[in-house]
């Protein structure tokens, strides 16, 4: 996805922000570590600010893809500033994952993974009237936007309850 975003003249790429930090906070041994934490910024602060207000606006760029992995925001990387923008979640098999994963890196933690990280944004932005009803969900090779329906028609008939 992120190479097809890469390929449209309207639309800024970037991939991983929030990698180097990781990986500095974190000492973790991946392949390339030191280039990756020499190039990038480790700062989260520093980051959180390029992703929230977003790079397109000083390229003249519409949109601003960015490829985030969740356990790469640790716990004390502040996470409001991604209600503000639209969120994507691509969630893979996790049996995938975890052999993609254990190729590079043979030691392996649930919190590597990102499927714990992803469950708590996920319920974050749901939260969040703005993005009821644009929770999509893919089951066996389809996209199923039902459960989003189903929950927003919930929340909308609780909220005029209340205001009866």
């Amino acid at each position: 996805m992120m190479r097809s975003w890469g390929n449209r003249s309207d639309t800024i790429v970037i991939d991983e922000p929030f990698y180097a930090f990781y990986l500095e906070r974190t000492g973790r041994k991946h392949p390339g570590a030191d280039e990756v934490i020499a190039r990038g910024e480790t700062d989260w602060r520093k980051v959180v600010e390029q992703c929230g207000r977003g790079l397109s606006a000083p390229t003249g760029k519409k949109i601003f893809y960015q490829k985030q992995m969740t356990h790469h925001l640790l716990p004390e990387v502040d996470r409001e500033w991604i209600v503000d923008v639209t969120n994507c979640f691509l969630i893979r098999d996790p049996r995938e994952v975890i052999l993609s994963y254990i190729k590079k890196n043979p030691e392996l933690a649930l919190e590597d993974l990102g499927f714990v990280q992803q469950e708590k944004m996920a319920t974050r932005l749901a939260r969040d009237r703005r993005h009821l009803g644009k929770i999509l969900v893919r089951r066996r090779g389809k996209i199923d936007i039902l459960p989003a329906i189903q929950a927003e028609r919930r929340h909308r008939s609780r909220s005029s309850a209340r205001n009866l």
